[in-house]
């Protein structure tokens, strides 16, 4: 009687675990339930040893994909360096989105820790660098290389003599008053150390506003002009 009660019970955890293998098998292979339900206990251990295995490495397997791709994104980004900042910085930034996305997506993976940690690289970069350093310097880059006027400007804020610079910026300044920015001339403006060559400046804006009708504006730079000659004259 003893022995048909144990069959019996080994006989209902056989029928419960192939359920429960069974339903959870379905979920990752199709019709995987209707051929556990007919097969023998040792195949079902093998199998819930697949669908456990699969279940936990699934996780790491998409995030390992997402690096590659990053990766891939990244590389691509250096080759775009060659030729276009604008185009780099797309890639770049595509790659940072991507590589976040492990975090969120798969949060508990080794992959999204060994990344925090530095350990795996999107490329040849740590995850921090890709986003603190690179993204925003390739973004300087490509809006300086958009706007040819940044640009000088960039290359004049490097110039270590103080006249030459501002020389330098005053001959910028000029010209973004006659493409008509005049608020970027009036802040290039405000960074020429040489009072003199600041002044010119300002004395063009005062005559530039004066042209287009624009009197309050010219009064207001006209009284920030350092020149006492120059304020005279104006």
């Amino acid at each position: 009687m003893a022995t048909s009660v144990a069959s019996a019970s080994q006989q209902a955890t056989k029928v419960a675990t192939t359920r429960t293998v069974a339903e959870c098998a379905e979920s990752w292979y199709p019709g995987a339930e209707e051929y556990l339900k007919t097969s023998s206990f040792p195949v079902i251990i093998g199998c819930l040893g697949i669908v456990l295995l699969a279940g936990c490495s699934g996780p790491e397997k998409k995030a390992g994909a997402l690096v590659a791709e990053a990766s891939q994104l990244v590389h691509a980004a250096q080759e775009a360096e060659k030729t276009s900042y604008s185009d780099a910085f797309k890639l770049y930034h595509a790659a940072l989105v991507k590589a976040e996305t492990i975090a969120t997506r798969y949060p508990l993976s080794q992959v999204a820790a060994q990344l925090a940690q530095g350990a795996v690289k999107i490329g040849p970069y740590t995850l921090t660098a890709l986003k603190n350093t690179l993204v925003p310097q390739t973004k300087r880059k490509a809006e300086t290389e958009e706007n040819p006027l940044a640009c000088a400007l960039v290359i004049a804020k490097t110039i270590t003599d103080s006249s030459r610079q501002a020389g330098v910026l005053e001959q910028i300044a000029l010209v973004y008053i006659e493409v008509g920015q005049y608020p970027q001339a009036l802040q290039i403006a405000t960074m020429i150390a040489d009072s003199s060559r600041q002044a010119g400046v300002l004395e063009q804006l005062v005559l530039t506003y004066l042209e287009i009708g624009q009197y309050p504006q010219a009064l207001q730079i006209a009284r920030t002009i350092a020149d006492s000659s120059r304020q005279a004259k104006v």
